[in-house]
């Protein structure tokens, strides 16, 4: 996406402009002073602060045509969009342009033709910037791409694909905590029938205990 495009004169005239986002500072001034004045003829990029600044000279004219774009990003359609625009105003004010002077010339009229050229770029190469970077996926998903969704169904996004999951294990979690008191229960009665078997073999000895008679030494007269 473009900051700001102008159309000016070689001599500084600003003929046309339009401002897509509020730009700080003045990179067109800049741009003006510190080398189209100094006419660097071999130069068609200067960056300013955060901006990048592109521009197409149009001799015939004495025209410069600039687009300003922040400079961390790449603007893909830059040198298209100068050449249509360029094209564009040149012919629509062929009349003005000719005239000796262009101090009362009026340049208005050009905001719906440039807006139709960069839509028109932006549709069929896409915005600007440097290439998305891939990122790691959300825990519990795999590090694979997803297979393809089969004809006519949709590809689920990853945070879908994370709810079920997180939802399957709730569930399993569930079913092993139900399952507990069940095991818990079966211990208990394991236990219980454990103890009383040994209760009954010990009351059993001691029922054989109690029946067998004891017999302690004789006495010698």
């Amino acid at each position: 996406m473009i900051d700001h495009f102008t159309v000016l004169h070689k001599g500084g005239k600003v003929l046309w402009q339009k401002s897509l986002v509020k730009i700080t500072g003045n990179p067109i001034n800049q741009l003006i002073k510190t080398v189209l004045l100094e006419d660097r003829g071999g130069d068609s990029t200067f960056t300013h602060d955060s901006y990048r600044l592109q521009w197409l000279l149009a001799n015939e004219f004495e025209l410069v045509f600039v687009v300003v774009y922040q400079k961390i990003i790449q603007l893909l359609y830059a040198e298209q969009l100068l050449s249509q625009v360029k094209d564009a105003f040149c012919t629509m004010f062929q009349a003005e342009l000719s005239q000796t002077t262009l101090l009362f010339a009026k340049f208005e009229g050009f905001d719906a033709a440039f807006t139709r050229i960069l839509a028109g770029l932006e549709a069929s190469l896409g915005g600007a910037g440097p290439p998305a970077r891939r990122t790691s996926p959300p825990p519990g998903l795999p590090s694979g791409e997803p297979a393809p969704p089969a004809k006519g169904e949709r590809r689920q996004s990853p945070k879908a694909i994370l709810a079920q999951e997180l939802e399957a294990r709730s569930a399993e979690n569930q079913n092993q905590t139900q399952g507990q008191p069940e095991a818990e229960a079966s211990g208990k009665v394991a236990r219980k029938g454990t103890l009383e078997e040994r209760l009954k073999a010990l009351g059993k000895g001691s029922r054989r205990d109690h029946g067998s008679k004891v017999t302690g030494p004789k006495e010698s007269k």
